[in-house]
C-alpha cells in the first residue's frame, strides 16, 4: 500500500489488534472470530513509512510475523491475551509512550466471566439449583452442564482520553451486524462522541472485508474501500 503523505513528519503510533479472550477457567476461554488482520495491514504500512515509529499490541503475534516475513518494517510488537492484559498494556503505553496517534482496532470482549456454575438439581423450565465451581485451574470435565455468568466489561476506548488524559489523535473501530448504513453511522457517531475520538471506522459484519465508513469528529462521513483504509485514517489524523 502506497503512503502519499509527508514523510518528514515525525509520528509515534500505537496500534491495537486482535481480540481478548474471556477466561472460563485457566485453560478454557470464550473468544471471537477476529484475528487482527486490519491492524496488521495498518502496522505494516506505517512500518514502511520512514519517520513513523509504531508500537503494535496484538493477541496474534504469529500472524504479524508471517505477514512481515521478507518485508521490511520497523514495528515494536507486544502481546496480550485477556482483557486485563490489554487494559494494563494500553494504560502503560498511553500514559508513558508520548504517542501522536492511537489506532484502537482490537475486538475487545464485551463481557467477563463473573462465575461458573454446575447443576445440582432441577431443570431450566422448573428452576435450577446451581453451585459455583472453582475456576482456579481446570474445571473437571465430568460436569454434565456448565452455566457461565457473564458481566459487562468497561469500554477501554472510553478511558483513553477521559481517564488516562491522552491528548493526541484517537482512531476507534465500530462493528455492527445486519443493520442499515444509516443506523450504523448513527451508532458509530454516538460511540465516537462518547470516547472523544477523532475518527471512527464503522462497518458491518456482512461487508467489512470490502468497505467501511470513516467518520470524523468534524462531521465528515466517507464510504471507502478497505484497500484505502490506512491512507484514509492517516489523512484524517494528519489533516489540521
Amino acid at each position: 500500500m502506497n503512503m502519499n503523505f509527508d514523510t518528514e513528519v515525525q509520528m509515534r503510533v500505537l496500534i491495537t489488534a486482535g481480540s481478548t479472550k474471556t477466561m472460563v477457567d485457566e485453560v478454557r476461554a470464550i473468544d471471537n472470530i477476529f484475528k487482527g488482520n486490519t491492524g496488521v495491514e495498518i502496522a505494516l504500512s506505517l512500518g514502511d513509512w520512514n519517520d513513523c515509529e509504531v508500537t503494535f499490541l496484538t493477541s496474534y503475534k504469529e500472524l504479524y510475523l508471517v505477514a512481515v516475513k521478507d518485508h521490511p518494517s520497523r514495528v515494536t510488537v507486544k502481546t496480550y491475551r485477556t482483557f486485563d492484559e490489554l487494559l494494563a498494556l494500553m494504560k502503560d503505553e498511553i500514559c508513558t509512550g508520548n504517542y501522536d496517534v492511537v489506532i484502537h482496532s482490537s475486538a475487545v470482549s464485551d463481557y467477563y466471566t463473573e462465575g461458573v456454575y454446575g447443576t445440582v438439581s432441577g431443570d431450566p423450565e422448573s428452576g435450577l439449583v446451581l453451585r459455583e465451581l472453582d475456576r482456579n485451574g481446570k474445571i473437571p470435565s465430568d460436569n454434565e452442564e456448565l452455566w457461565i455468568r457473564l458481566a459487562k466489561t468497561e469500554k477501554i476506548v472510553d478511558k483513553i482520553k477521559k481517564e488516562w488524559g491522552y491528548k493526541g489523535k484517537l482512531v476507534m473501530f465500530k462493528l455492527q451486524s445486519k443493520i442499515s448504513d444509516e443506523e450504523l453511522i448513527e451508532k458509530a457517531t454516538i460511540s465516537m462522541i462518547r470516547a472523544k475520538a477523532d475518527l471512527i471506522v464503522a462497518n458491518c459484519l456482512q461487508w467489512y472485508k470490502e468497505r467501511a465508513y470513516v467518520i470524523s469528529s468534524a462531521g465528515s462521513v466517507q464510504s471507502i474501500l478497505r484497500s484505502d483504509l490506512t491512507n484514509e485514517i492517516m489523512k484524517g489524523v494528519t489533516t489540521k
